[in-house]
């Protein structure tokens, strides 16, 4: 009996052929969850930062909650301006190639 290649083949050990790996998918997570993670890290830096230098936060001491909470929703609206900025910037087709 002679040994093809198709037989050996056949014959190999098991233990020799890689095994199929199941590639995931790469799908975008959900906005909920992204959101969900943003705060999470947030509050996990800001713990962080509190634990290396406690005196971090002493300037915000003589502030009152609305103070506070027109300083961080400022904050969050200078920045989607900044971002709404720099998309158009982006987006915006060139117009010194044109002439």
């Amino acid at each position: 009996m002679t040994i093809t290649p198709m037989d050996s083949l056949d014959n190999a050990d098991q233990s020799q052929v890689a095994p199929k790996v199941r590639r995931r998918s790469a799908k975008k997570s959900c906005q909920r969850c992204m959101v969900i993670r943003l705060f999470l890290i947030s509050a996990a830096c800001i713990g962080i930062l509190q634990i290396i230098a406690p005196s971090t936060f002493a300037i915000l001491q003589g502030l009152g909650p609305l103070t506070l909470s027109i300083l961080f929703v400022g904050g969050f609206g200078i920045i989607a301006v900044v971002k709404s900025v720099a998309e158009h910037l982006a987006t915006r087709p060139d117009d010194s190639e044109s002439q």
